[in-house]
């Protein structure tokens, strides 16, 4: 299905000359994902030092991937570094190249790696399919900012026009601005401070739609009454963390969702207080110990209509209980 095929450009409103494609897989096919993906696993299979069964063994890397952006996991330096040359070579007998650029290093050494014989920028955090890492407040107001810019696009377009009804506009806002807020937020693993900013950043936005400035002091409960937002943002958020946490929870044992769910690092932990981690945030959500809510979320009818719709008590938290 690939052989001769030829393609032409469109540029200034007309038409190149047709010419041949010799690499790559077709834009619009609806085969070209799986194929591209076939074709990176016999890359990557190239790789020796790569852990495949995820047990993370010092001795071993991992290797997670999202269609072509791939990251190498290893617990010493020395190892990265050689499967980091292993993909290079594998790369480059499948006719693939590396985009330098594109690439970071997140370690806490000093220790480099090259490809195609330049450094790798090395960093303390970066953007990863949409999301930072390693995860800190500064993601939480990345979306704000981003959500917030979104927002302000369409003031005079939207939020402004009187012939627009409330109603329409909230649909707008839930369809188009919400979903910038809380990307991933269900894997977030938020602090009182981000939930605060995120209540913060929702009546901005749902007084703005109103018309309603913060000197005429009207309360944010009427202000939900008027619009039918019965929901705040912080809600939504532990109703998609909740649903994640059943999704985990039902996956097989072997599965790697499950297994880094379980997974216990060895590595030392800097001074001071525990920090808060994401299976932490569960028992809180739920009102109920961990080991409780993991046996709970084992069926997925209950743990539906019990935690995921179920009726909020005191505090946010749910019932669950006979």
């Amino acid at each position: 299905m690939y052989e001769n095929t030829q393609c032409s450009v469109m540029i200034g409103g007309s038409m190149t000359e047709w010419f041949c494609v010799r690499v790559g897989v077709r834009q619009g096919c609806i085969l070209s994902p799986a194929l591209f993906n076939l074709f990176l696993e016999f890359v990557m299979r190239e790789l020796k030092s790569i852990d495949r069964e995820l047990n993370y063994r010092e001795k071993m890397s991992l290797d997670i991937r999202y269609a072509d952006d791939t990251t190498l996991l290893s617990v010493i330096f020395g190892k990265l570094g050689l499967s980091t040359q292993e993909l290079e070579t594998a790369c480059m007998k499948w006719g693939l190249k590396i985009n330098n650029k594109k690439c970071k290093i997140l370690t806490d050494g000093d220790d480099n790696i090259r490809i195609d014989g330049e450094e790798v920028q090395r960093v303390n955090e970066f953007v990863f399919l949409g999301s930072m890492l390693p995860f800190t407040s500064k993601d939480v107001n990345r979306r704000i900012a981003l959500a917030s810019a979104a927002f302000g696009r369409l003031q005079r377009t939207v939020w402004s026009r009187r012939d627009i009804s409330l109603k329409l506009k909230v649909r707008l806002y839930k369809s188009l601005i919400l979903p910038i807020a809380i990307y991933a937020g269900e894997t977030w693993t938020l602090r009182a401070e981000d939930t605060r900013r995120l209540e913060v950043f929702e009546m901005r936005c749902l007084r703005a739609i109103m018309g309603i400035r913060r000197i005429q002091r009207v309360t944010n409960e009427h202000i939900r009454r008027e619009l039918n937002v019965n929901e705040t943002i912080t809600e939504i958020i532990r109703r998609k963390r909740l649903k994640w946490f059943g999704h985990t929870m039902r996956r097989p044992p072997e599965s790697y969702i499950r297994r880094a769910y379980w997974g216990d690092f060895t590595a030392r932990r800097p001074r001071g207080r525990t920090p808060k981690r994401w299976k932490d945030q569960i028992p809180e959500d739920l009102g109920l110990p961990l080991h409780r809510c993991e046996e709970m979320a084992l069926n997925r009818g209950d743990w539906w209509e019990g935690a995921v719709r179920g009726r909020r008590r005191a505090r946010g938290r749910y019932d669950l209980r006979p």
